[in-house]
């Protein structure tokens, strides 16, 4: 049986591998982008070209404006 002084090089690269996987699998999930398609219409169902959109994201206060173009996805 190995003796614990042996072992003590072995289980802290064990923890610092399970610590840098904690840590870099989170971090990986939080970058990403996201994508909204479709279109603004009047009443009549028309198509408004140029209407200003804008999103926000209450969590994280990530706000972003744009303008749609001619033509919805």
């Amino acid at each position: 049986m190995p003796s614990r002084s042996s072992l003590r090089p072995v289980s802290y690269v064990a923890f610092l591998l399970f610590w840098l996987l904690a840590v870099t699998v989170p971090l990986h999930a939080q970058s990403g982008t996201a994508t909204i398609t479709g279109g603004i219409t009047d009443p009549a169902e028309a198509i408004i070209p140029g209407a200003e959109v804008s999103v926000r994201d209450p969590t994280t206060g990530f706000e972003r404006d744009t303008v749609m173009s001619v033509s919805p996805c």
